[in-house]
């Protein structure tokens, strides 16, 4: 995921450096403030001063020292879902919001336990049919299944380097 980002920057810009890389990552900081903040207005009136600090502070500098990005575009990706499913009407906003679970997932394994809890919430506060959570899970699973076709083991190499070092028997 944070490679597409960073190749569709060098595809524009025509370079690959340390400053495409830059680049990414700002645009990606920029994304996921603007989805933080269209949620955060839906939640209350307050001034987003205080998310701004709380911001900087719990996401994008513990990135810049400990991270790295592949978690910053997996929370991107994982609030985008937040978003479409909690404060959108759209349609189909079932299938749009399990793409980007299903791209969270995929760039880090992680934020499973997040949208497995999700779908704990949807289904035991009944906020959508069980079709359309069935909808959900299904389009997840349809796309993990796509990648996993395109990409040989790449769900199999994810999880096992998940684990690299660590006894699997424990």
């Amino acid at each position: 995921g944070f490679t597409f980002v960073t190749l569709l920057i060098k595809k524009i810009s025509g370079a690959f450096n340390k400053h495409t890389t830059y680049a990414s990552d700002i645009l990606l900081f920029l994304l996921l403030f603007f989805i933080l903040l269209k949620i955060y207005k839906k939640e209350t009136d307050r001034s987003p001063f205080y998310l701004l600090i709380l911001y900087l502070f719990f996401i994008v500098l513990p990135s810049i020292f400990l991270q790295g990005s592949s978690s910053v575009l997996a929370t991107t990706f994982f609030l985008a879902g937040i978003y479409l499913l909690f404060y959108t009407e759209k349609k189909y906003k079932e299938f749009f919001a399990a793409t980007f679970f299903a791209f969270s997932l995929l760039t880090k394994t992680n934020t499973l336990i997040p949208i497995a809890i999700t779908i704990l919430i949807l289904l035991f506060k009944k906020m959508l049919t069980k079709k359309k959570i069935l909808l959900l899970i299904a389009t997840l699973l349809a796309i993990l299944f796509f990648f996993e076709l395109i990409f040989p083991n790449m769900i199999n190499y994810t999880i096992v380097s998940a684990f690299k070092g660590v006894p699997l028997d424990l």
